[in-house]
């Protein structure tokens, strides 16, 4: 199948044309499941482009043409950097001009939460209010000489500088009324609390917005949309792994909730024995113990024992066999993309893949295109339903007799 990424780079919404663009390389999301996501990045080298074309706090955004040729946005963020270097000196030199772009969460990094404190919320509603808070302009943040008509088109939203149509609401979670802190606190850092304690998770979008998948984003869009299934062929050997570590391994969990910090503790008396005690602390902004108990169970039952973790997933999307329904799904990735790989060799994961994409990373020349996907599998998402946990009365007879397990194991109701 003839395909080209066609990359293209837009310096505050214009496409630079006039210069060379040497390569592109992305990543976005985060590498660790057991962590919330960190800011995106892109680098970007163009053969000759005045430096002077480019400010700090550019927006830039990176695009490629999926199979019908339709632009397709793959990262946006803000020029963090621009550096000029001699890449051939002679009678005519040739430069490289580099620059480097952070996505939305850098941008919640640099912004403080918590300056007027929150009521009591569910965990997507209080990410909105931290959002809308610290991006919002307040009255006397504006000029002096500001007027309405200078206002003709713009929406609230617009107004607000980031785009918050990804973030879940109201969420699942109960979180207790916050007062003001005296020292402010990181608005990101006091997100990814948030999302911990919902048991979400929090990201940027490839269109420069933050989004926040609550507890049952996933398994609601798998259910709607099924897995993306990607062929062995498609993926490049070199890289690849499958690591199984005692590291990974939790069997204590102790999660402090409450405006009080009271806590409470899991464990895992098989795994302490077997693998020693591993504990892990989680500070959450859960109001009820209930909850609290409900995630550091869960945390135990997902990590009490080693299991393997597939890394490096590399695909050369520009096969020219790959079909061109995988092609612009691949192309469209986004955090949390359901994905399945179903014919790893035995020797490598003995098992069919099940999960969901975590983070990725682009690399794009002139000419080819590799991403590289980092992944987890989906149980790390959605807790598997335990025999103690259906209800008394099932029956075999009430369940689909065309239920597959990997579907049984999102959850039996």
């Amino acid at each position: 199948m003839p395909w080209s990424p066609n990359a293209t780079v837009k310096i505050n919404g214009t496409a630079v044309t006039s210069y060379t663009l040497e390569g592109v390389q992305i990543s976005m999301g985060r590498d660790d499941v057991q962590q919330q996501s960190s800011a995106g990045f892109a680098t970007i080298d163009f053969l000759n482009l005045p430096y002077t074309d480019v400010e700090i706090f550019d927006t830039i955004q990176v695009t490629l043409d999926n199979f019908t040729g339709v632009d397709t946005t793959i990262f946006t963020g803000l020029v963090t950097d621009v550096s000029v270097s001699v890449l051939d000196a002679g009678t005519t030199n040739t430069f490289i001009t580099q620059i480097s772009a952070s996505g939305g969460l850098s941008e919640l990094a640099a912004k403080e939460a918590n300056l007027v404190g929150y009521a009591e919320q569910k965990d997507g509603d209080r990410i909105v209010s931290v959002v809308t808070d610290t991006f919002g302009l307040k009255w006397n943040e504006l000029p002096a000489t500001q007027i309405w008509t200078d206002y003709t088109t713009e929406t609230w939203n617009s107004l607000l500088g980031v785009d918050i149509s990804a973030i879940d609401t109201p969420g699942t979670y109960d979180l207790f009324s916050s007062l003001a802190t005296p020292e402010p606190l990181n608005a990101l850092n006091y997100v990814q609390i948030v999302a911990d304690s919902g048991s979400g998770y929090i990201y940027e979008t490839t269109s420069g917005g933050i989004g926040y998948q609550d507890q049952d984003a996933r398994a609601d869009y798998v259910s709607a949309n099924g897995f993306v299934d990607i062929s062995k062929n498609f993926i490049l050997a070199d890289g690849i792994s499958v690591t199984t570590s005692r590291n990974d391994i939790i069997n204590d969990v102790i999660v402090v909730y409450g405006a009080a910090e009271d806590a409470v503790q899991t464990e895992e008396l098989d795994s302490i024995s077997q693998y020693g005690r591993v504990t892990q602390t989680v500070q959450t902004f859960l109001k009820n113990q209930t909850d609290a108990e409900t995630l550091a169970d869960r945390l135990v039952l997902l990590n009490a024992y080693p299991q393997p973790v597939i890394q490096g997933i590399q695909i050369q999307i520009d096969a020219p066999t790959m079909t061109s329904s995988l092609l612009n799904s691949l192309v469209g990735v986004f955090f949390g993309m359901p994905i399945s790989v179903t014919d790893f060799p035995a020797l490598l994961y003995p098992n069919q893949f099940f999960g969901y994409v975590e983070g990725w990373e682009w690399s794009i020349d002139r000419f080819t295109a590799r991403l590289t996907l980092n992944v987890s599998d989906f149980t790390f998402s959605a807790v598997p339903v335990a025999w103690q946990d259906v209800y008394a009365g099932e029956i075999w007879s009430t369940i689909d007799p065309s239920l597959q397990w990997q579907d049984a194991l999102l959850g039996v109701n």
